[in-house]
């Protein structure tokens, strides 16, 4: 495996790890009476997002990154859609380009949720 594999499949498992955080966060707030509105659409997107991820042949399979809750939801988004970018310049394949393309698009869409 050369460097930019390893480089992109550990910008993958930074991605997922932020992601999976995301839904952890969104899950709690749904139990709240009244955030669905708000919260369901962030659920969806993590969700989607991860499904895009899974599809690119370099996905690191069972080796996400643990991820420690430390930031708010915004933050996170900011440091997926960062490490989905990476993983974007990265992925010299097609089908984990446009994986990570597809991801591109539900993390974009997690942001406007959040605003």
């Amino acid at each position: 495996m050369d460097s930019t594999m390893g480089e992109l499949r550990s910008e993958l498992g930074i991605a997922v790890g932020l992601l999976k955080e995301l839904q952890t966060i969104a899950r709690a707030e749904l139990e709240t009476p009244g955030s669905s509105v708000r919260w369901g659409p962030v659920d969806l997107e993590a969700t989607n997002a991860l499904d895009s991820l899974s599809t690119a042949p370099a996905f690191p399979k069972g080796t996400e990154q643990e991820r420690m809750s430390r930031a708010g939801s915004r933050e996170l988004v900011t440091e997926v859609a960062a490490s989905v970018e990476r993983a974007v310049d990265l992925a010299q394949d097609l089908e984990d380009k446009l994986a990570c393309l597809d991801a591109a698009v539900h993390v974009s869409r997690l942001q406007r949720a959040l605003l």
